[in-house]
């Protein structure tokens, strides 16, 4: 399965063509469907820009899995927040096949400030 991790900076859940890909994020095939990754899932993790090729690989993945059906996840980086999917994408892998486009969209969650007066 291939697919791309993305910053969803408006968080529409669609990626637009603005929004650059988030690298060093974990994808995993979640195999017992707990909602965690677990010793001896198979994962990945999405890559960094290569400077030296002319296309931005950034948040590019590719995860190499037994057939059957898997429940594709990943593990939210730090101070953001999933806007697609919302439950990973469940697939079912035919032998000797390729599942593109398991795309997963992050907001990124900006500090806020609060304002008032005291009296």
């Amino acid at each position: 399965v291939h697919g791309t991790v993305w910053s969803d900076a408006n968080g529409s859940g669609a990626r637009d063509s603005d929004e650059p890909g988030l690298a060093g994020v974990t994808v995993y095939s979640d195999i017992n469907f707990n909602g965690r990754l677990d010793h001896g899932e198979p994962h990945t993790i999405s890559m960094r820009d290569e400077p030296a090729t002319a296309f931005d690989e950034s948040g590019l993945y590719w995860l190499a899995l037994d057939h059957g059906i898997h429940q594709i996840r990943s593990v939210d980086p730090e101070e953001t927040r999933a806007t697609f999917p919302h439950d990973g994408h469940r697939v079912r892998i035919e032998n000797g096949t390729t599942v593109e486009g398991l795309d997963f969209g992050f907001l990124p969650l900006l500090p806020g400030t609060a304002h008032g007066r005291t009296w």
